[in-house]
């Protein structure tokens, strides 16, 4: 966990303290030599002094640490300007700034001061640590505030979250954090889902509900049933990029284990994905209904293995029920249709 920073530079001031009575009368060389750190505890002082910690001044200077590190990276000429700057300080730096953004509510200041400049950078850096840090200040930022969710639509960074998210060489938690990124940006802003449809988003999301990264695909089946329920103009886009047949080829290929929760999620939350997209849109319906799915034969199969369990399917035995009543059992077409 970051150390608090107020304690961490109270740690410093105290430390100063100590070197100057050490030496009497004698200046203290790192605070006189330096004209940065000179700087820098006669601003602390000074805050200390009022008894103010200003958070927005902390972040400006933890995105001056990740900024200076990106340029130095990117620069081959002054690769050693900044040397001083190590990794794991500019890893600490984005944690620290995804902290404050949090904990005294300045996702909107954070933009203000040019933060979303360096964050885009940021996801564009090749060192995966930086990458999916990057991504939860991002999220952290967009959750529920629809100015800066605005904002980072406005500054094209949704293209960029969704390559992140279907580059399969990339880092499992990088698409895991890229994937958080863009849900908070979207979620409960209707213009900025709308922007998924220019870059192709759709297909993105319907590729990721395939993916080998169990978490990934978990959290985008959900989503994805979430903007369905939400408005059927989604179950129709779904709907044109195959998603009925995507899903019944995941059924088939998951094994049902009791013993493994995070694949029953999955099961679960692609049951229900499936039954979302049945009952609010006619077409989905009518594709199910399709022989060649073998969606009714597939569903009985399912419904005994969960049969076996002890509690832990009844909300998949449900799916189940539901998928079969809408599809098999209207009007003359029976259950083995």
């Amino acid at each position: 966990m970051a150390d608090d920073p107020e304690q961490r530079r109270l740690q410093a001031l105290l430390r100063f303290a100590t070197e100057a009575g050490s030496h009497g009368s004698e200046p203290v060389s790192g605070a006189d030599n330096d004209p940065a750190d000179r700087a820098w505890l006669n601003e602390a002082l000074q805050d200390y002094a009022s008894g103010i910690f200003d958070p927005v001044k902390y972040m400006k200077q933890q995105l001056s640490i990740v900024y200076r590190y990106l340029q130095s990276g990117e620069n081959a000429d002054s690769s050693n300007k900044h040397s001083d700057i190590k990794l794991e300080d500019v890893h600490h730096s984005l944690e620290e700034i995804s902290d404050n953004c949090d904990r005294y509510d300045l996702a909107s200041d954070l933009h203000k001061i040019g933060g979303f400049d360096v964050l885009l950078q940021c996801l564009k850096y090749k060192e995966s640590g930086i990458c999916w840090r990057a991504c939860d200040v991002i999220a952290t930022a967009a959750q529920n505030h629809e100015y800066c969710q605005n904002a980072l639509v406005e500054m094209k960074f949704l293209p960029v979250l969704l390559q992140l998210i279907d580059d399969t060489s990339a880092d499992n938690k990088v698409r895991e954090k890229a994937f958080y990124a863009l849900s908070c940006t979207l979620r409960g802003n209707d213009d900025a889902v709308d922007h998924l449809e220019n870059n192709d988003g759709f297909s993105v999301l319907v590729r990721a509900m395939q993916s080998e990264v169990p978490k990934l695909k978990m959290k985008c089946v959900f989503f994805v049933k979430s903007l369905c329920e939400d408005d059927t103009k989604y179950a129709r886009i779904f709907h044109e990029r195959g998603i009925e047949q995507q899903i019944v080829g995941m059924l088939r290929d998951h094994n049902i284990e009791k013993d493994d929760p995070e694949n029953l999620n999955i099961v679960e939350n692609v049951l229900g994905c499936l039954c979302s997209l049945i009952l609010t849109f006619e077409k989905s319906k009518k594709e199910c209904q399709d022989t060649s799915f073998g969606l009714a034969p597939l569903l009985r199969q399912m419904k005994e293995k969960f049969k076996s369990g002890t509690g832990e399917f009844d909300e998949c035995i449900r799916f189940c029920d539901l998928i079969s009543e809408a599809c098999f059992n209207d009007d003359d077409t029976g259950e083995d249709r």
